[in-house]
C-alpha cells in the first residue's frame, strides 16, 4: 500500500507580497518557484485575484502554514477524495510528474467554488457525480485520460481562512507547449455538463495562465 503524501501548504503571491514575508516564513518554505502571468480569464462568478499579464508570481510550498498573505491564492494538499483504492493507485502509477522550471512549462492555476447544492449532497452522492454513470463519464474518468500528459495538483481552500478565500479549491496544471491542445481538450470535456454533470454545480471559476521560469 502506498504511503500518503504529507500535507503541503501552497501559496501563489505577487513578487512584492513575497518580498514582505518575514525571514521566518521564508525559512519554512520547502520549495519556491517563480512565474510570469500570460493572461487571466473568469468563466463564472467573480474574479478572485487581479494577477495582471506580465506580473511576477511566486509559489511558496511549506509543510506548515506561513504568515498572513492578503494577496495570495492559497490551498493545502490532502489525500484524494472521491476515488477508490484502485483508482488512487492507478493514478499514482500513470500521472505525469512536475516539469523542471528549466523547460519553461506552461502552467494554469484555476480557483473554483462549488455551489451550496453540491456541499449539501451526501458524500456518496458527490462520489457518484465525480465517478460518472452509464450516461455520464464523470470528472474522474475524464481526468484519467489526460493524467499521463498533464501534471496536476489539487489544493483545498474551503476551510483555510474561509472569510478571505471565496473559492473551495485551487487546481494547478503544468504541461509543455506541445500539450496545449490536449489541455484545452481536457477543460472542454470537464466543462461539458452532458458528460460531466458535476460541473453544473461550479459557480465560480477563473483561469490564470502563466509560465514557470524559475
Amino acid at each position: 500500500m502506498s504511503t500518503p503524501a504529507p500535507r503541503t501548504w501552497i501559496y501563489f503571491l505577487p513578487q512584492e507580497s513575497f518580498n514582505s514575508l518575514s525571514a521566518e516564513d521564508i525559512g519554512k518554505a520547502t520549495k519556491i518557484n517563480r512565474y510570469t502571468v500570460d493572461s487571466s480569464n473568469t468563466l463564472r462568478g467573480m474574479d478572485v485575484t487581479d494577477f495582471k499579464p506580465s506580473a511576477e508570481i511566486v509559489r511558496v510550498c511549506s509543510n506548515e502554514p506561513i504568515g498572513a498573505c492578503s494577496h495570495a491564492l492559497a490551498g493545502c494538499t490532502q489525500h484524494l477524495h472521491y476515488t477508490s483504492e484502485f483508482q488512487r493507485d492507478r493514478l499514482l502509477s500513470i500521472s505525469a510528474k512536475e516539469i523542471p522550471a528549466s523547460e519553461k512549462p506552461v502552467t494554469v492555476l484555476i480557483p473554483i467554488r462549488k455551489s451550496d447544492a453540491w456541499w449539501n449532497l451526501g458524500h456518496n452522492r458527490r462520489f457518484d457525480y465525480m465517478n460518472g454513470s452509464s450516461t455520464h463519464r464523470g470528472h474522474t474518468k475524464i481526468g484519467e485520460e489526460y493524467a499521463s500528459l498533464i501534471f496536476r495538483q489539487l489544493m483545498h481552500s474551503r476551510y483555510m481562512d474561509a472569510a478571505k478565500r471565496p473559492y473551495d479549491f485551487l487546481t494547478y496544471f503544468e504541461f509543455r507547449d506541445a500539450e496545449r491542445d490536449w489541455f484545452k481538450s481536457l477543460l472542454r470535456s470537464l466543462r461539458d455538463e452532458t458528460i460531466n454533470s458535476e460541473w453544473a454545480m461550479v459557480e465560480m471559476e477563473q483561469e490564470i495562465w502563466m509560465r514557470k521560469v524559475e
